[in-house]
């Protein structure tokens, strides 16, 4: 059965590894309904690849054991609260242009997040596909960061999914990367085909769907099988919001941004049976401390909607 996951920010600091935090926060999640968890590792990276590593603290730095061991805690509390862990999030952006030295670093790290997604029993992890104004270097540099993980994807069965995203210059958004299917499609298949097994997937993410007016009934539809992971958030066309899920209207009538009806169409009709797993921490983020349980709770209680919607007969 699918499960009902929640992406870590803001609800869940990972960088706290005390293990008195970690069983609160299991046993708070377990209280509303939460069934998985989206690992966000990139909140352990500290600084902005563009700008280089100088104000990175080294976390990833440690040996393969010693991750291991500071990550048994939420191993031990995630078997103890029955949850799972549904997909993981590397660091983002993944790569700069010509930065050979930042770039194998990059690749390191997200090595070391799969090796701790492994000991966590986590299946996937999703990459942001590299961007850039000119198509032949985004595709060369998401093909050379995707192939270099392919031993590490093999070695720890974790699935490397490719996301839907856009590009940002001068306050304006344009055109990113796997935002269009058949390009999504294309890098699925033919690093599969290079690797000799299933090791890619795609994460769709509605929200950055919506923020590019892109049609998510035929975007779900053109990936089929390929679709592994869900990001569900709601934007409000313009800004990347990750929003709630049904919350965001326009035009003082009360439809929603995103195509939700076309998308959960779709979803049915490919036989999805991943995850509901969301990533509208901002939708949590607004709402004061106090409520902060009752809207977990009723995210929980969307995502068992979608379930239900897209698995009726």
């Amino acid at each position: 059965m699918s499960l009902i996951s929640l992406a870590t920010n803001p609800w869940y600091k990972v960088t706290n590894l005390d293990p008195h935090y970690i069983a609160e926060t299991f046993k708070f999640a377990k209280e509303c309904g939460v069934e998985a968890i989206d690992f966000s590792f990139h909140a352990f990276l500290n600084t902005n690849i563009r700008e280089g590593f100088e104000g990175y603290d080294g976390f990833f730095d440690k040996s393969e054991e010693e991750l291991i061991e500071l990550f048994r805690p939420v191993k031990e509390m995630s078997e103890k609260y029955g949850i799972a862990f549904s997909q993981s999030h590397a660091p983002f952006p993944i790569a700069v242009y010509g930065e050979d030295e930042d770039n194998r670093k990059m690749i390191s790290i997200i090595e070391k997040c799969m090796v701790v997604c492994q000991f966590l029993g986590c299946p996937a992890i999703v990459i942001h596909p590299y961007v850039h104004e000119l198509k032949e270097v985004q595709h060369e540099v998401t093909f050379f960061m995707c192939r270099s993980l392919i031993p590490m994807a093999k070695r720890t069965g974790v699935k490397v999914c490719l996301e839907n995203v856009f590009r940002r210059k001068d306050g304006h958004i344009f055109e990113g990367n796997c935002e269009k299917v058949e390009e999504a499609c294309y890098f699925i298949d033919t690093l599969n085909e290079e690797a000799g097994e299933d090791l890619f997937g795609f994460c769709f993410d509605i929200g950055h769907a919506t923020v590019r007016g892109i049609n998510p009934y035929r975007f779900v539809k053109g990936l089929g099988h390929r679709l592994t992971l869900l990001h569900l958030q709601e934007s409000d066309s313009i800004n990347d919001s990750h929003m709630i899920p049904f919350t965001q209207i326009f035009e003082e009538k009360p439809i929603t941004t995103g195509d939700w009806e076309g998308f959960l169409k779709g979803l049915k009709e490919i036989g999805y049976k991943g995850n509901i797993s969301f990533e509208c921490g901002r939708g949590i983020l607004v709402m004061p401390e106090e409520v902060r349980k009752e809207v977990m709770c009723l995210i929980t209680a969307i995502g068992r909607y979608i379930r239900n919607k897209i698995s009726e007969a």
